[in-house]
């Protein structure tokens, strides 16, 4: 959240993005803090959500700077981390603190998140009083005002909620994305056709069409150092109900030991071709990656996918990718040093990647096998760096 946004919203009326809170919950409204959060997350738009904590109904900022119920972020999400939440699903809550007119105004940001509805699995009462909050209720923010607390909230609305948790009122490749997640739920047969399908509902599968050819036969940067750098062409057609949603190029590598998606091209420097291939996260590319990696009726060979993934970055969004690109431009001469191959390692992908143009005119030049070397040297540094990063956030 941003102050621009803050400005707007301490002027619009309440409603089901945002609520206002003259103080922090005190000793006894603790209950109100988990059935106010609880609504906020339990929302059927997509939206973040906010609590602003020093505002009165009627506009007035009064701040929260001399508040002594104020709790920290740490704090907050301590006390959410002790309920007793069905199925362990904490709340992702995060506050901001802004100066506006005088006051601090603390915001608790309730992020969006399809795992609703979010309810406590048994009774708890907050310490020192005889405030309850009951297993199952499941409280629900509508326009400006939240369900009771004796109460739960009417069917139709929970209706939506589980809707929402299973993309059902999504658009089809946001569907798609979901379902692909459930990867023990998918099936592979070759009977008569290749085909991954879901078994939960099997109006989602995917046809494997071989697309191969002899014009065709390549090599890239991730398959250089696979026992057999060829590899092969396929098209993944993603249907629903006989209708193609998406396609995607895989390759097969390692004399077929594998199948893996086609990843992205990342192109850090024209002038020096400096370059890595990558996959986001969140990506349809990365979940069917995801599914013929882990799926449990699919037989890809861990060595030919692991020798694969060295040279292959796994971002989390698009903006992870863009700051490390930034950094690599900022260090481009030195990143070129550190990838530059040696003569021995040249000559031996030479020699291994011409026997697969035996049957064409094309000559594999030496040029062409560096760039491609580099380009394979660079995801293994971008990969170094990913791992660093992930270590160090899970210390």
């Amino acid at each position: 959240m941003d102050f621009d946004r803050l400005c707007d919203l301490v002027k619009e009326p309440e409603d089901d993005h945002h609520d206002f809170k003259q103080q922090w919950y005190h000793k006894g409204q603790k209950d109100e803090m988990v059935k106010d959060i609880f609504s906020f997350v339990n929302t059927t738009h997509r939206d973040d959500c906010y609590l602003i904590i020093g505002e009165t109904d009627d506009y007035n900022i009064v701040g929260v700077e001399n508040d002594c119920n104020r709790l920290t972020q740490q704090k907050l999400i301590s006390y959410f981390d002790c309920l007793p939440i069905s199925g362990g699903i904490i709340p992702d809550l995060k506050i901001n603190t802004f100066n506006y007119k005088g006051h601090e105004l603390d915001v608790i940001i309730i992020p969006n998140t399809f795992d609703v509805p979010v309810y406590l699995k048994k009774k708890w009462t907050e310490k020192g009083t005889k405030n309850v909050v009951y297993p199952g209720q499941i409280f629900m923010r509508h326009e400006d005002g939240n369900t009771s607390k004796i109460e739960t909230a009417e069917y139709p609305q929970v209706e939506r909620l589980w809707r929402k948790h299973f993309r059902l009122d999504s658009k089809i490749d946001e569907r798609y994305s979901y379902v692909l997640s459930d990867i023990s739920a998918w099936s592979y047969n070759e009977i008569n056709i290749w085909e991954y399908r879901y078994d939960v509902d099997p109006s989602f599968y995917m046809e494997l069409e071989n697309v191969d050819t002899i014009a065709m036969r390549s090599y890239d940067s991730y398959s250089i150092d696979q026992l057999d750098p060829q590899i092969g062409w396929f098209t993944l057609k993603l249907k629903y109900n006989n209708q193609v949603i998406n396609e995607l190029n895989l390759n097969s590598i390692d004399g077929t030991r594998g199948t893996i998606v086609v990843p992205d091209s990342c192109i850090v420097d024209d002038v020096s071709l400096l370059s890595f291939k990558y996959f986001l996260k969140d990506s349809l590319k990365s979940k069917v990656q995801n599914l013929l990696k882990y799926g449990s009726t699919t037989r890809e060979d861990d060595y030919s996918l692991s020798k694969f993934e060295e040279s292959i970055a796994y971002f989390e969004n698009s903006a992870q990718k863009d700051e490390i690109v930034e950094i690599l431009k900022k260090n481009k001469n030195q990143i070129l040093e550190r990838i530059e191959p040696n003569e021995g390692e040249v000559s031996d992908v030479l020699e291994r990647v011409q026997g697969i143009f035996s049957f064409s005119d094309r000559k594999i030049t030496k040029e062409e096998v560096e760039i491609t070397i580099r380009q394979k040297n660079l995801g293994k540094i971008v990969n170094a760096y990913l791992n660093r990063i992930g270590n160090c956030k899970s210390e």
